[in-house]
Order: structure tokens, then C-alpha cells, then sequence
């Protein structure tokens, strides 16, 4: 990881790196993302995802047909197992900011997602939902 030492491609990629270190993670949610791939990036979520964990990752926020122009990374990674790209929408209409299509494969709520004492709206919330109820399902299996 010595190539994007100061942004947060590799943040994430690094970030990752540890997850794929740490025994029993179930979940990781990556709010974010952007137009430049990463070789370390994509090749950690693999890894993360044949370990059985479940990554849900942001869609992005320029509604962008993602099928014409996949190019908002982590999303457009080319990874089935395990892997949710969640786009923002309501009862499966989306909202009119979020990227959609090509990799998208669930819908959360992302309007108006109150944390605390903000309330936020974009695809980051709806893949923070995405992550909850993916741990939610799964704690309650136990």
C-alpha cells in the first residue's frame, strides 16, 4: 500500500487490510468511495467477502446510471458474494440524487437518516441501514 498514502483509498484499503486480520468480523459498511480504483482496495474485499463477510458499500450520490458508466469505486468492483451496493430510495423508488443500476443490488432508506442530533441524507446512511439490518438478521439467527 504505498501509493495512495494520503487519501482515502488507502485509508480504506488499509482499513481492510486489518479487518482481513481480525478473526469472527461479520459486516463492513464503507460509506464512501470515488472515481479512482484501487488494486489493494478491490483485492481486500475479496478477500473479505471469501472469508464470509458481508460488505455493504455506497452507490454514490450523483445520480449516475452505473450500468452506462460504472466508475464510483468501491461499487463498481466486480464482486457477487457477500458484497450489497446500496443505492438510497424509499419502499424501492429511488431517490432522486442516488447513482443506480449496474452493480446496485438493494435499496435502503437514505432521506433524512437522524444520528444523534444531525440529520443526514445520501447513500452513506442508506448503507449504514444496509449494514444494520445485515447484522440485525444475523444476530437474531443466534
Amino acid at each position: 500500500f504505498n501509493h495512495y498514502e494520503n487519501n482515502s483509498i488507502f485509508n480504506i484499503a488499509n482499513g481492510l487490510h486489518n479487518v482481513n486480520n481480525i478473526e469472527n468480523v461479520k459486516f463492513v459498511n464503507i460509506s464512501g468511495g470515488g472515481e479512482l480504483p484501487c488494486d489493494e482496495e478491490k483485492e481486500e474485499l475479496q478477500k473479505a467477502v471469501s472469508k464470509g463477510i458481508t460488505v455493504c458499500v455506497a452507490a454514490g450520490n450523483k445520480s449516475t446510471d452505473l450500468s452506462k458508466s460504472c466508475n464510483y469505486y468501491p461499487a463498481c468492483y466486480d464482486i457477487k458474494k457477500n458484497y450489497f451496493v446500496v443505492a438510497s430510495g424509499y419502499n424501492n423508488e429511488l431517490h432522486k440524487f442516488s447513482n443506480y443500476g449496474g452493480p446496485v443490488n438493494r435499496i435502503e432508506n437514505g432521506l433524512s437518516v437522524k444520528g444523534g442530533n444531525i440529520i443526514m441524507t445520501g447513500t452513506s446512511q442508506a448503507t449504514a441501514i444496509c449494514t444494520g439490518k445485515s447484522a440485525g438478521g444475523w444476530y437474531n439467527k443466534d
